[in-house]
């Protein structure tokens, strides 16, 4: 003998209850507004933060190249001119 299957649920009574899921976390929802109107604290997401943005002229990977090229011209920024100076100095 197998064991009976479990009868599917009547849509409307799905419904119903669907229904009533909601309101009571729309009522939540309003009881945490007023609450936090009252000076209560809610707990917040933690933002996640976002990786800066490489200019668009870098090269992508290592960092094995300094500067910009441009146009056959190797342009280095303030940034880059310390990488050299700082390791000169170390050694």
């Amino acid at each position: 003998n197998q064991p009976k299957k479990p009868r599917g649920k009547n849509i409307q009574q799905h419904l119903q209850e669907v229904r009533e899921r909601k309101r009571k976390e729309q009522e939540e929802r309003e009881q945490q507004q007023q609450n936090h109107s009252a000076g209560t604290i809610l707990k917040r997401k933690k933002q996640k933060l976002q990786p800066k943005k490489k200019g668009l002229n870098e090269v992508r990977g290592m960092d094995y190249q300094l500067g910009r090229f441009r146009n056959g011209v190797q342009y280095l920024s303030r940034q880059d001119i310390e990488k050299i100076t700082k390791n000169k100095k170390l050694r």
